[in-house]
């Protein structure tokens, strides 16, 4: 009996150790297996471009592979030729919101490169089909305000304040664009209109000290700009715009103190990077370059 039973236990053994050599292998096969696909799937580009392959004639892989990959990697041009592709394919119907969204993107590369004028072209396009498309209608005023067309973007900001929901931003951007028409009065009663809005919104705030200013209030709007710059200390625009006001009140112990205070809060990079941007006046706050650029210029030779 003993003899016997040990041959059961013996062989009951051996088709254990079986069994579990048998599930060992169906797991490393499996793990493998798990590691190839990850391997497809490792990123945003070579998902995007494996579902391009297996369905060559849809829009949304081409789409996705150009927003998810080339436009957050900064090739542009890759991207854009991804999208071009994709809008001349047959769009199915539940694809028109991906085809709006490819406009929209394409849009915000040619704004990106500098092409305000393709841009706008293209946000038109997406406000024709989509006449409701927030983002389309307030991103076509960005770029008509940086290629300089000052009244078809009031225009534009105009329909988008008769709106029945509408945001502080709405009424700012309105003013930062009369305030570049040289109408500061207009442009103070928008920036009021925000802040009826939105309390203690910055940015209406510091355009409102900049429309005093230009209505030679300069002792409100100094007034007005040191509280800004008390709230955001680390926005530079706030302490050049000090420097502009005091040089209209020509106060020169004023100008020299925020002069002071501006290299003291900022490095020499920083003041030039913004210096340089304010030629082309891509920050739509209207500074006078004739007034601010020599004595600022000025002290940044005496620290080179």
């Amino acid at each position: 009996m003993l003899a016997l039973s040990e041959y059961y236990r013996q062989k009951n053994l051996t088709m254990f150790v079986m069994l579990i050599s048998f599930m060992l292998l169906l797991t490393a096969g499996s793990v493998t297996g798990t590691y190839i696909r990850n391997m497809d799937w490792a990123s945003e580009k070579t998902l995007w471009e494996d579902a391009m392959n297996k369905a060559p004639g849809r829009v949304r892989p081409l789409a996705n592979l150009a927003t998810e990959h080339y436009k957050k990697i900064g090739d542009y041009d890759k991207a854009l030729e991804l999208y071009n592709k994709a809008l001349t394919l047959k769009s199915h119907k539940q694809d028109f919101e991906k085809r709006i969204s490819i406009l929209n993107n394409t849009a915000s590369i040619w704004h990106s490169k500098g092409e305000y004028g393709k841009a706008a072209v293209i946000y038109k396009q997406i406000l024709s089909e989509v006449p409701g498309h927030i983002n389309a209608h307030y991103n076509i005023i960005l770029s008509l305000m940086a290629g300089g067309k000052w009244n078809e973007a009031l225009h534009y900001a105009d329909v988008l304040v008769s709106r029945q929901y509408i945001k502080p931003q709405y009424w700012n951007i309105r003013g930062l664009i009369l305030l570049n028409q040289e109408k500061p009065d207009q442009a103070f009663s928008d920036f009021e209109k925000a802040l009826e809005i939105k309390p203690g919104y910055w940015e209406a705030l510091f355009n409102t000290a900049v429309s005093l200013s230009m209505q030679k209030k300069y002792n409100q709007a100094d007034t007005l700009l040191n509280r800004t710059n008390k709230i955001r200390p680390e926005n530079i625009l706030n302490l050049l715009y000090l420097i502009e006001n005091s040089l209209k009140m020509n106060d020169k112990k004023l100008t020299l103190q925020y002069i002071e205070k501006l290299f003291a809060s900022f490095s020499i990079i920083e003041i030039k990077a913004v210096m340089n941007r304010l030629p082309g006046n891509d920050l739509y706050i209207p500074f006078s370059n004739k007034l601010l650029m020599p004595a600022v210029q000025q002290r940044l030779e005496k620290e080179s």
